[in-house]
């Protein structure tokens, strides 16, 4: 027997192997899909980024963003800052609020 790791019937047996949990069917898929996984590996590694110079800037387009209309401000009972009529305590003293009911 030889030193090398893998010998021609190692080889062989894979084959018989994979052949037996695949089916012959399904052999040209695993096949594709191993080339273009090592397609897509060989041109990450090799792709070099683009100069600067050469690079057109990409903007991306601003979100719409709904805007909520500002909430009915009342006073506050103890310490007289405006806080948005719905809150039951004021962000300013801690002071409990009698809600308004609508």
């Amino acid at each position: 027997m030889g030193v090398g790791v893998l010998q021609p019937w190692h080889v062989i047996v894979i084959l018989v192997i994979v052949l037996v949990i695949f089916g012959p069917g399904k052999l040209p898929m695993l096949g594709k899909a191993v080339g273009d996984t090592v397609k897509d590996f060989k041109k990450a590694v090799s792709d070099e980024p683009e100069s600067s110079a050469d690079a057109v800037p990409v903007v991306p387009a601003a979100p719409v963003v709904a805007v909520a209309p500002p909430p009915a401000m009342r006073e506050c009972s103890t310490c007289h800052k405006p806080l948005p009529a719905t809150d039951r305590f004021c962000g300013a003293c801690g002071a409990q609020q009698q809600v308004p009911v609508a």
